[in-house]
């Protein structure tokens, strides 16, 4: 006795059942609806295995809703922010960070140098 997959017209519920039933009037489980089980019915997108994929592994899944009939308590809090805020007092301006602000603006200006003199017809 081999089992088939079917999907129920009305609701697309997916079940297995005996392939004797092929052409009796059956009841879907899900939703109740009463049809003719027809080849039409067969579900064909439950017959196709994709590479690595096994008949049995997705069998402990259902399409079944979590139950979510508690609701937690959710309060909210406005916060505040500080919109006079000085740079200055976050980082301080010390000898290294100087030192490095120099060092940047030379090399950026050393490059737009080479680029505005090397980059015409008799530049380097």
């Amino acid at each position: 006795m081999s089992e088939i997959k079917i999907q129920c017209p009305e609701c697309h519920e997916r079940f297995e059942v005996p392939e004797e039933l092929m052409g009796e009037a059956v009841e879907c489980g899900s939703c109740g609806h009463p049809f003719d089980l027809s080849e039409e019915h067969i579900d064909t997108l439950a017959m196709r295995h994709f590479p690595g994929e096994k008949a049995d592994q997705l069998a402990s899944f259902t399409k079944k809703s979590p139950d979510i009939g508690q609701v937690a308590d959710v309060s909210f809090e406005t916060a505040e922010y500080d919109q006079q805020v000085d740079p200055s007092e976050l980082t301080p301006l010390g000898p290294r960070r100087i030192l490095s602000i120099f060092i940047g603006i030379g090399f950026m200006s050393g490059m737009i140098l080479l680029f505005v003199l090397g980059g015409g017809e008799g530049g380097f």
